[in-house]
């Protein structure tokens, strides 16, 4: 996961974002409060990385549905955890759309 940190600092530049923390999990939150509700979360695996977030009530299956996907390198990680924050909803698409790999 450390090896994954400077390039997601980059990713998250123009966004406010705050994150939780544990052994393996990265919780990234929209709001500077720890009883926000998670939006994308980043798990370090042996073979790379999952990348899950919450979809937006309006297009939920059900309550707090999520999608999942997994990245082998910290690029395509970063590709994901972007899509997540845009497709979450808790984050301005506009400020990512040169960088937004929909």
């Amino acid at each position: 996961m450390l090896s994954l940190l400077p390039r997601l600092a980059e990713v998250c530049a123009p966004f406010h974002v705050w994150g939780l923390t544990s052994l393996a999990h990265l919780w990234l939150l929209a709001a500077d409060d720890w009883r926000s509700p998670w939006l994308v979360c980043i798990t370090a695996m042996p073979e790379g990385y999952r990348i899950q977030y919450r979809t937006v009530d309006a297009n939920a299956p059900w309550p707090e549905a999520t999608v999942e996907g997994v990245a082998s390198d910290e690029a395509t990680a970063c590709r994901l955890v972007l899509s997540a924050m845009i497709h979450s909803g808790g984050w301005n698409a506009a400020l990512s759309d040169s960088r937004n790999p929909r």
